[in-house]
């Protein structure tokens, strides 16, 4: 028969196995994190600058990455559903940003008032971000289809595929305020 002494180290042999695991488990799904700034505003254009960091102790694979812009009133979710170029409606889930993913476009794509700009430079050229490194990218923005004075969500948002099994997505997000038009002497008119 075991005695108490036994039956301690056991247990702490068994909860040893968990922690490591559960740490093993952690460095290899940590997510990454996310920043987006908009900047050099005037009447047509702005300028996206995203990064994103890998904190975790292994490499993480970028699938796809792309900001999605559309009007303050839109979800992630329902810019994602008008932006979905299949007609397969996913109101209210998240299962139309997996579609998206799946069916991701290579060139911008302009759906009733939100546009995709898929951002190539991040899951093609820059696809594997490696621990403890930062990889950014600065994208145009195109402001002369939105409407004069209105507020529009760039969100910007990243794919992680692990062994082509797991889909994991977030994002992070910003706001602009389109601006009025300029005059000849750079004074915002109504």
């Amino acid at each position: 028969m075991p005695s108490a002494s036994d039956a301690l180290k056991l247990i702490g042999a068994i909860l040893g196995i968990f922690s490591f695991s559960w740490n093993v488990w952690s460095a290899l799904r940590s997510y990454l994190k996310l920043d987006i700034a908009i900047s050099n505003f005037n009447a047509n254009s702005a300028v996206a600058k995203v990064s994103v960091t890998n904190s975790a102790f292994t490499s993480k694979q970028i699938s796809f990455a792309a900001l999605i812009i559309s009007s303050e009133r839109l979800t992630l979710v329902e810019a994602a559903s008008r932006l979905d170029v299949s007609n397969t409606k996913h109101h209210g889930d998240s299962r139309g940003l997996v579609h998206l993913y799946k069916t991701a476009a290579e060139t911008p794509l302009v759906r009733e008032d939100c546009r995709l700009v898929p951002l190539r430079e991040l899951y093609k050229e820059q696809a594997m971000v490696g621990p403890g490194e930062t990889v950014s990218h600065v994208c145009p923005l195109d402001l002369s289809t939105f409407a004069r004075g209105s507020i529009q969500v760039v969100r910007f948002i990243v794919f992680v595929s692990y062994f082509g099994l797991y889909l994991r997505w977030r994002y992070t997000s910003d706001a602009l305020m389109v601006p009025l038009a300029e005059t000849s002497r750079g004074e915002e008119i109504c």
